[in-house]
């Protein structure tokens, strides 16, 4: 995992938007067959674009509908396993240092992609399986303060990872990529043992996030960077952006 680049990915579409939003106030002016023009984008990427097809639901259909919100700031193949985790924890009443096992059950892309044994770096920990899990066991969540150098080497972290076992679930693995589950288990030092089938990623369009938990990320990355006064006036604010006579100031 040598590349930096994939976090900018989601920074670069927002200032593009942005930019876009405040160009076009101003009155700066594009082309209007950028999309379908013979020189345009579609042109530019395909032989023969299905125009027809391609806005037969325009106006009507609208994809920002079934977003995914992303809860955890790693790869969204963990995700599954991150909610089955914490809600399996949270069900039995342990702690992080009563878990003696934890045994993960995923699909194959999960395995392929998230597989970092020993993350060391942030990039590797965010595509390791058992650091998200564990980390999210530990201490909560799993956002950016996950990938601070403090946090990457926590012993507590470190020493549970060592009890995480993944393994394919074939089961799991057919229904994908129409379904990402997981399937978690954990067995406390006492002996009890408890399983969990995690069926979709808490922030999916079939399992959204709830305005407490989008209020739990916001405060949690937006405070350290603001301050608490300004984060709460300003979340206070975004609830009601629809009714802002203006966005500026």
């Amino acid at each position: 995992m040598d590349s930096m680049s994939k976090p900018l990915h989601a920074g670069r579409a927002a200032d593009a938007g942005v930019t876009a939003a405040l160009a076009a106030a101003e009155g700066v002016t594009g082309s209007l067959d950028v999309i379908d023009g013979d020189s345009g984008y579609g042109r530019a990427m395909s032989d023969g674009p299905d125009w027809e097809r391609a806005l037969a639901t325009l106006g009507s259909d609208f994809h920002i509908t079934r977003m995914t919100f992303k809860n955890h700031a790693c790869c969204g193949h963990t995700f599954a396993a991150i909610d089955g985790a914490l809600a399996l924890k949270a069900s039995m009443g342990v702690g992080a240092e009563d878990i003696e096992r934890v045994r993960i059950g995923t699909y194959q892309a999960a395995l392929d992609v998230a597989g970092y044994e020993d993350p060391r770096t942030p990039a590797e920990a965010r595509f390791s399986l058992k650091y998200v899990v564990t980390t999210a066991l530990t201490h909560g969540s799993v956002r950016l303060a996950a990938f601070e150098p403090a946090r990457l080497g926590d012993t507590a972290t470190r020493d549970l990872m060592q009890a995480i076992e993944v393994a394919l679930d074939s089961g799991l693995d057919a229904a994908f990529p129409r379904q990402r589950a997981a399937r978690v288990a954990i067995t406390t030092r006492g002996g009890e043992s408890e399983q969990l089938l995690q069926p979709t990623r808490i922030g999916d369009p079939d399992a959204p996030l709830s305005d407490a938990r989008l209020e739990d990320k916001y405060r949690e990355l937006a405070i350290p960077v603001i301050g608490e006064v300004q984060a709460e006036a300003l979340l206070q604010r975004l609830w009601r952006l629809e009714e802002a006579p203006s966005l500026k100031g």
